[in-house]
């Protein structure tokens, strides 16, 4: 009843115990997703059926270790944080997306949200919208302009559930959903964006959604579920990302 957009990695490397920083490590070998038929089929009959749509997350997710230590995020750096030739890959998974899921892709997710300027570039060359948002620094770097751009977005009276639109690319803040987010402060932007008449996008991995948030000590599914339920009771329009940027 409600579509879900993937952030869909087009050549991962093989990445165990996820979420779990001690035991948590990556092989090297990006794997393409062309070669998973199973995958593909499942989400191309979603497709299909208008409750599923792609984004594009990253390339390969290979984060560079600076350090040899479990995960750290001082030591683990993102990958479009560190990677060469940005654009190039961007590209090259976009057209890899394209071409298994017969759809066009519209929006760009920076593994971990994290984008440098030369991202923010690479992305806006392919025609695509951030599922994030990029700092006032980083889009100056890019365009002085973003300056007026940015001062223009925070004025509108659906600030900050608003899409924001850049010189060359739009923005939208995702509302994370994990086992260490603040339930209080996610519940009180979910009341602020109704009150505004926003947008509200929900981000969450389908790996976590068993797992127990670690203040509340129950399952993020159901607050997954509490949070649907919420939205409806102010009578939220679900739609997908594609066609949310459709509507601004």
């Amino acid at each position: 009843e409600i579509p879900i957009t993937l952030a869909v990695i087009p050549y991962d490397v093989p990445t165990y115990n996820r979420g779990i920083p001690k035991t948590f490590y990556q092989e090297t070998k990006p794997v393409s997703i062309e070669g998973n038929h199973p995958l593909i089929e499942e989400i191309n009959e979603g497709i299909r059926q208008n409750y599923l749509q792609v984004m594009l997350h990253g390339y390969n997710h290979l984060y560079k270790v600076t350090r040899p230590v479990t995960y750290d995020s001082k030591y683990w750096i993102p990958e479009f944080q560190y990677t060469d030739r940005m654009a190039e890959k961007i590209k090259s998974g976009k057209n890899l997306l394209e071409k298994v899921f017969h759809t066009n892709i519209s929006f760009f997710v920076p593994p971990s949200n994290v984008l440098s300027t030369e991202g923010i570039k690479a992305i806006a060359t392919e025609g695509l919208n951030l599922a994030g948002l990029s700092g006032v620094k980083n889009l100056m770097k890019v365009d002085p302009r973003n300056l007026g751009y940015f001062v223009s977005n925070r004025l509108q009276s659906k600030y900050p559930y608003n899409i924001r639109q850049f010189t060359d690319h739009k923005e939208i803040l995702c509302h994370p959903l994990t086992p260490v987010c603040d339930w209080d402060r996610l519940s009180t932007h979910l009341n602020c964006c109704a009150e505004k008449n926003g947008t509200f996008v929900l981000a969450t991995h389908y790996w976590e959604l068993n797992r127990f948030h670690q203040q509340l000590n129950i399952p993020l599914k159901e607050l997954l579920f509490e949070l649907v339920k919420r939205a409806q009771n102010f009578g939220a329009d679900f739609v997908s990302m594609n066609e949310l940027i459709e509507r601004r």
